[in-house]
């Protein structure tokens, strides 16, 4: 299953990659089953994620390390809030605002 709540673009990335708490890597799941291993609470929650792999992978094909796609992602997330302080959205504001690219 996919991870629940995942703090940074870097855990998404690693558990598309490597997979984490013993589950196989997403990308393998997607090479071997397609879109048969998801389950129905699985589908929706790729379905925004792909976004962000989508674009890592992009910036691979460029010639960017996906560290430097894993930073623009995590710069993205930055702002500051009326008292100045910078914050980082969260995830799913990311993921949102991934659509279109």
């Amino acid at each position: 299953t996919i991870l629940k709540a995942p703090y940074s673009v870097r855990t998404i990335w690693e558990e598309y990659v490597s997979g984490i708490d013993g589950n196989p890597p997403i990308k393998y799941l997607e090479e071997i089953y397609g879109n048969k291993w998801r389950a129905k609470k699985n589908a929706k929650t790729f379905a925004r994620r792909k976004r962000l792999y989508k674009f890592i992978l992009n910036g691979i094909e460029k010639g960017k390390s996906a560290e430097e796609m894993i930073d623009t992602l995590e710069k993205r997330r930055l702002y500051r809030n009326e008292n100045g302080e910078v914050k980082k959205r969260t995830i799913g504001w990311l993921q949102q605002s991934l659509i279109g690219i």
